[in-house]
């Protein structure tokens, strides 16, 4: 039975019809029909190839690899799925794809980061499509400009919005109860300006120059409920807007008291 070779490339390990594969892999000459492969090493010739000795083979079209079915495994020999990339070192990188200098990456690193990186080039996520774009839907925390976030959103900069909602509907809400003395409360509070020193927060231009706000460790003196500890202290500015509200009224109640007086 003669073989009939359509083309040779003395650059591939491998050539094809038809009918039949064969391929150089390991030492060892593979030829594959449509339904038997078998192997010739040496002197010897394996009719039935298991899969300790490949049964499938890489192909090889032009520039093109592929292969033609089941799973491929680097660095271990149980894929778990169409492609896995398994990283026994922690010392080397385990996946970088599209990198070359000046263009963006995506990279998965030896200690369980998957990182994408710009590298002079912004980096997106469905800029084509509009769908939507879940992050730590499983948990965690999604930290901007730091590694260690201490809420699920934790921006280290300043942050710019067309608009921003809170949930207040009564239906979320238990043990509603009224304000008390919020005019003696704002009066305990001390407002100051300030510049950031954190070397970090003075790269981002918008949080450079004189600001103002309060000290954390004295509102928590005050109002402890609006300050949290995690490394550092953060207030909740945004819950300090209902106590002015009922400071204003409570105020405006003493203005009202003081003009009836001098009415009568």
């Amino acid at each position: 039975m003669g073989i009939k070779i359509k083309h040779t490339d003395p650059t591939l390990n491998s050539f094809s019809t038809d009918d039949l594969v064969v391929n150089v892999k390991g030492g060892s000459l593979f030829f594959k029909s449509n339904t038997e492969l078998f192997r010739i090493k040496g002197d010897t010739l394996t009719t039935t190839v298991t899969e300790s000795f490949g049964d499938e083979l890489w192909y090889r079209t032009g520039n093109n690899l592929y292969y033609t079915s089941g799973s491929v495994g680097i660095g271990t020999t149980t894929p778990n799925a169409l492609l896995e990339i398994a990283n026994p070192s922690t010392e080397i990188t385990t996946l970088i794809v599209g990198r070359n200098t000046g263009n963006p990456s995506i990279k998965a690193s030896s200690e369980g980061h998957l990182i994408m990186d710009g590298n002079g080039e912004f980096a997106a996520l469905n800029y084509y499509e509009n769908q939507d774009v879940i992050l730590a839907y499983g948990g965690g925390k999604v930290g901007i400009n730091k590694t260690n976030p201490s809420t699920k959103l934790d921006v280290n900069g300043t942050i710019t919005a067309t608009g921003t909602n809170f949930s207040s509907d009564i239906n979320l809400k238990t043990n509603i109860n009224n304000i008390e003395t919020p005019l003696e409360t704002i009066s305990k509070l001390k407002g100051i300006t300030f510049d950031w020193k954190d070397p970090i927060i003075k790269t981002d231009k918008t949080l450079q120059g004189t600001k103002h706000g309060l000290i954390a460790q004295e509102v928590e003196k005050i109002l402890p409920n609006l300050v949290h500890t995690n490394k550092t202290k953060t207030v909740s500015y945004i819950e300090i807007i209902p106590i002015l509200i009922e400071a204003i009224k409570e105020q405006q109640n003493q203005i009202n008291d003081l003009k009836n007086k001098i009415n009568e």
